[in-house]
């Protein structure tokens, strides 16, 4: 989170529509200040605007015409921004879609503002000047934050924001940061930083300590809610099955660059077309991490029963990642983008639990399209209740109980992340826990996401009372 840096949050369900989402990007600090200075957002999910579309470069020329102004969708895959950031990035007509990205048009063929993929969104990217401030102390400053959530342990899964990741997220536990963090920087920017050279090895101090890298990560597709998860059919009165975006030859050098430097890969991968085909590429290949998965399935969205007997029978080691809150937050999208067969395979986290040990629960938080992502207890809810933030059903066959929906999000994920001694309380681990307001083992379900934390404790010593 600290990465957005000075970023106007516009998550729902505070922002619902495209005038309130103009409304809350005025109040931006740099606003004003100078033609050079950028104004950022993040967090909006059309889906829930009044107007049913994006916003275009035209909706966010009315923040500003003189100043860049670039506006990230809730799940991260998709960026808007207006005419002046695209006259920056000299993105006209005649700009060719990148390789992995798409920029959207207008009937006449001039760019809408609206940049689909990481390929695409780079191209404005590369423009916008380094933060001056030291993401340290970002980092530092959100301490306060992660121990009132109760979070002892955090991964960052797409460390790309910050240059130089690892150096930052430890000078930021020389500053307070408390969790463990384990860190997967994305593999195009390892490759970037690299230039014309190698991707250079890991040290042993780079892959171990409370703060270290556990692996790379890539995109093998987009997401459902903007219809770019890559299906095996195609979206409801649609031919398009949504697409690939890392190219094969990236996977296979990604993983050969992991297994060498023993550490993991983590590919996002939603739509069943695009987790059969990293199941294709690697399944029976030899794992590399011991007891660990050497591969991480991310987000594992639409996951039939066939396809987790693939899982079982690979001779790799998958570990899948997957989700409630965006079922939970994203239902209009996911009823809007899902078939009826494709709904009930989706998000089936009973499955996981009872059939794939190495599976566990994530908040992807904050490429999320809600504002409290990152409070497990929301998750926790869906998991166990399997309805929407709306009371919509979202597959009550897949509920889990509290006890199954806690494991996954602690002991299953600290051994799948090598979150060294979390997840549990007992002789060996650092006793890293803590103590709620409410038991919630007996709480109605309704009401698990008002549990609160009340006390965290960190390697035995308290560090947060509420």
């Amino acid at each position: 989170m600290s990465v957005l840096g000075q970023s106007v949050a516009v998550y729902p369900p505070d922002i619902r529509s495209i005038d309130g989402l103009i409304e809350a990007l005025r109040t931006h600090p740099l606003l004003g200040c100078s033609t050079d200075a950028w104004v950022r957002g993040h967090g909006f999910d059309d889906s829930k605007f009044a107007e049913r579309r994006k916003p275009t470069a035209q909706d966010l020329d009315k923040v500003s015409r003189d100043q860049p102004v670039a506006l990230r969708r809730c799940d991260g895959h998709t960026m808007v921004v207006n005419s002046r950031a695209l006259a920056i990035a000299g993105i006209d007509a005649a700009t060719p879609d990148p390789a992995g990205g798409r920029i959207e048009r207008d009937e006449s063929g001039e760019p809408t503002g609206v940049l689909v993929e990481n390929a695409a969104i780079e191209l404005v990217e590369a423009h916008v000047p380094p933060d001056e401030e030291d993401p340290a102390d970002r980092l530092a400053a959100l301490d306060e934050h992660f121990l009132s959530r109760g979070l002892v342990g955090v991964t960052d899964l797409f460390a790309t924001f910050i240059d130089d990741p690892l150096p930052a997220y430890r000078r930021a536990a020389e500053r307070g940061l408390s969790p463990q963090v384990v860190i997967y920087p994305g593999w195009d920017a390892l490759k970037s930083a690299a230039g014309s050279h190698i991707v250079p090895d890991l040290d042993e101090d780079d892959r171990f300590g409370r703060v270290k890298i556990g692996g790379v990560k890539l995109f093998m597709d987009g997401a459902f809610s903007d219809r770019n998860a890559w299906n095996e059919d195609p979206y409801p009165d649609s031919c398009h099955h949504g697409g690939q975006v890392a190219a094969d030859d990236d996977l296979l050098e990604a993983v050969a660059w992991a297994r060498h430097n023993q550490v993991q890969v983590a590919i996002h991968a939603m739509g069943d077309r695009a987790l059969n085909h990293v199941i294709d590429l690697f399944g029976d290949e030899e794992p590399w991490m011991g007891e660990i998965p050497s591969i991480r399935l991310d987000h594992a969205s639409l996951f039939t029963p066939a396809m987790i007997d693939r899982v079982n029978a690979a001779r790799m080691s998958f570990g899948v990642i997957s989700h409630t809150i965006f079922f939970f937050a994203e239902y209009e999208a996911y009823a809007a983008n899902l078939t009826q067969e494709q709904f009930k395979n989706a998000y089936p986290i009973r499955s996981f639990y009872e059939r794939i040990p190495h599976s566990a629960l994530a908040s992807d938080s904050p490429a999320t399209a809600w504002a409290d992502s990152d409070n497990v207890f929301i998750s926790i809810r869906a998991a166990v209740e399997r309805r929407a933030y709306d009371g919509s059903d979202i597959g009550q066959e897949q509920a889990i109980s509290v006890g199954q929906a806690v494991l996954l999000y602690t002991s299953r994920a600290s051994e799948i992340t090598r979150l060294h001694n979390l997840g549990g309380i007992r002789p060996g681990l650092e006793a890293s826990f803590v103590v709620l307001d409410k038991d919630i083992f007996t709480v109605p379900t309704h009401t698990i996401d008002s549990v609160e934390v009340s006390q965290t404790w960190l390697a035995g010593e308290k560090r947060y009372e509420a």
